[in-house]
């Protein structure tokens, strides 16, 4: 199907065959609704967010969204900053607890093994954040419906993800938590629920609006609505 898909872009756009990104950005224009569940017919059209990059393309049995990526600042919700500031604390507390212990001027320090164990524990957990930080901010992904599956392909720093849905599957999309919370506010991220099978969330990385009118525009296509019925 991506290959498929490449080459509907290739004729659409004239880019090269392996390119998935075109040229012209075709706004198509729905919206999210938070209250209630929403059919596709319900949609109230609304233009595409302002300053939104995401590219919409329709080909000839179906559409593709590409999104590309949004930068370590800003992709990464405050993680990328976070993560920074947590490896850089890291590396003056324990370097100022091993020089001392080293040197003998800390009164009665823990032992060895003990310092190692949580040098590399707090050490690991700031490692984790700034990859996943990278991972968001440098990440792009395509959604695209091609006859009866929708393809979902994500292309990052540590590898590319592909996953396919048969449409008959879908039962619903839209915006919820992802999980995450930033200062404890929740991440949201673009959800599409599954008859069978766990739900698949992506796009944590954008702005409420831009899922918004992402999700409306996957219902109004796709003809489910906002809330598994």
């Amino acid at each position: 199907i991506l290959r498929e898909l490449a080459s509907h872009l290739s004729k659409a756009t004239g880019t090269a065959r392996g390119s998935l990104v075109g040229e012209t950005k075709i706004a198509i224009p729905v919206v999210e609704a938070h209250a209630g569940i929403r059919t596709s017919e319900d949609e109230v059209p609304l233009p595409q967010p302002a300053g939104s990059d995401i590219v919409v393309q329709e080909l000839g049995n179906g559409f593709a969204i590409t999104v590309p990526p949004c930068g370590l600042w800003k992709g990464s919700k405050g993680l990328f900053a976070f993560a920074l500031m947590w490896n850089a604390f890291c590396l003056v507390f324990f370097g100022v607890m091993f020089t001392a212990a080293a040197n003998g001027n800390s009164q009665d320090p823990p032992p060895w093994p003990v310092m190692v164990l949580f040098t590399l524990v707090f050490c690991g957990i700031g490692i984790v954040m700034l990859l996943g930080a990278i991972n968001m901010g440098r990440r792009r992904i395509f959604i695209a419906k091609m006859g009866d599956r929708l393809a979902f392909r994500q292309v990052g720093p540590f590898g590319v993800k592909e996953e396919i849905i048969p449409l008959v599957d879908v039962a619903a999309v839209c915006v919820g938590p992802s999980g995450m919370e930033i200062n404890h506010v929740p991440v949201m991220e673009l959800q599409v629920f599954r008859k069978s099978g766990p739900k698949k969330g992506l796009l944590s990385q954008r702005r409420t609006e831009e899922l918004d009118w992402l999700a409306g525009l996957l219902r109004k296509n796709l003809g489910v609505p906002s809330r598994m019925v």
